[in-house]
């Protein structure tokens, strides 16, 4: 599926809630048994915040293996320690996760792609330079957007004025849309290309707290590849940029002028 080209554009009152961006590659496990020190040295000047976070992982040993064993060493063979470690900008409003098959960008006030992008290349670099990764796995870049209509002055609007019949499917034939307690669905399809794809999902979500009568609307749109990606950075963020554009025409599809206008638009320098 193509989506049509449109104009680029920074919204004032942005409706991103989450953009992220994970690099999958396969298992290595000197990121379980060693500090990743060179690898947050390249990255410190933009993450200077660490911290690491370990979980355990049990796993079942049969009877007829675990009798060959002492105890003390059946222990160290059915649990194993997980470690992720978490690097933070100084106003944790980013954050890249490593894991011993990952590494993530994450962004909670996201305001352009040319922010977005520097530092996923500097992440890229990183991660292929410290641990020599051959190839990625999968390469992904998700959005995740809340239209509030609270929060954009548009209570008086229903959503059949700003969503357009591409997202609220059954609901856009419904003379009662705004009576409607659930409403969520999801897709999934191809790009341009047979190795590219897009999982949307959208639907009514009210808030976890707050005032849980305020119904508000979620698109959140999966970006992915799960062919394996050669680790030169400029490769890796080019695909990623062909997402980023997606995105844009995506959204797009999916919003009506009145909602597109009520986020204050402004034209952004390509």
């Amino acid at each position: 599926m193509e989506f049509p080209p449109t104009d680029r554009v920074i919204y004032n009152i942005n409706p991103l809630r989450l953009v992220v961006c994970q690099l999958r590659f396969p298992l290595d496990l000197r990121i379980d048994v060693a500090m990743p020190a060179d690898f947050q040295q390249k990255i410190r000047g933009v993450f200077p915040l660490a911290k690491e976070d370990t979980d355990e992982s049990s796993y079942f040993v049969p009877d007829d293996v675990a009798r060959h064993f002492p105890n003390e060493m059946l222990e160290a063979l059915s649990t194993r320690i997980n470690r992720r470690y978490l690097f933070q900008s100084r106003d944790k409003a980013w954050a890249v996760t490593l894991a011993n098959n990952f590494v993530a960008l994450e962004c909670t006030e996201y305001i352009c792609w040319e922010d977005f992008r520097e530092r996923l290349a500097l992440v890229v670099s990183a991660i292929c330079e410290t641990y020599q990764v051959g190839f990625f796995t999968r390469i992904g870049l998700r959005y995740q957007n809340v239209i509030d209509r609270r929060v954009l002055g548009l209570n008086d609007f229903g959503w059949k004025e700003l969503l357009s019949h591409f997202v609220l499917g059954p609901l856009s034939l419904s003379k009662s849309v705004e009576s409607a307690q659930e409403h969520n669905g999801s897709f999934l399809t191809q790009l341009y290309n047979s190795e590219d794809v897009v999982r949307v999902r959208y639907g009514l979500v009210t808030e976890k707290s707050g005032d849980p009568s305020n119904v508000m609307f979620i698109l959140d749109y999966d970006f992915f590849t799960k062919d394996n990606v050669e680790t030169e950075a400029d490769d890796v963020v080019k695909r990623v940029d062909i997402y980023n554009s997606s995105n844009r025409g995506l959204f797009r599809r999916c919003i009506k002028d009145k909602l597109h206008d009520a986020m204050e638009p402004r034209p952004a320098a390509d």
